[in-house]
């Protein structure tokens, strides 16, 4: 919630990169919200998990015509830890995460801004 405005004209034209460490091969994009600054993606994907899979990364961009497209932010969650705490296998987690930017100018922009995602872990 909360993206900052990242171009001159509009907001942000945003869109999320989701891959898990490990060197899993599953790399997936969400659709791209133009101009938005409180971006509402609601899809869905599903990431098949080995044992040196722990920390999946959602990387926050914004698309960008001309230039290359700039992160606005990422955040991390650790599977491992949330199976740990899970009272069950298919056991759903809601989650509000804060974005972060190495970028010192970036950092103050997203200070506020945060991720809403909701996991489920399924053991098949």
């Amino acid at each position: 919630d909360g993206l900052p405005r990242m171009d001159l004209w509009k907001g942000c034209d945003g869109y999320c990169l989701l891959f898990m460490d490990g060197g899993s091969p599953d790399v997936f994009t969400t659709s791209v919200v133009p101009g938005s600054l409180h971006p509402h993606w609601s899809e869905e994907f599903t990431f098949t998990l080995k044992k040196r899979n722990k920390i999946l990364t959602i990387m926050v961009m914004d698309k960008d015509n001309l230039t290359k497209d700039d992160m606005v932010g990422c955040c991390y969650i650790d599977i491992a830890d949330l199976a740990q705490h899970s009272k069950k296998w298919s056991e759903d987690h809601d989650l509000w995460l804060p974005l972060k930017n190495l970028d010192e100018k970036m950092t103050n922009k997203i200070q506020r801004t945060r991720l809403h995602v909701r996991i489920s872990l399924v053991m098949v």
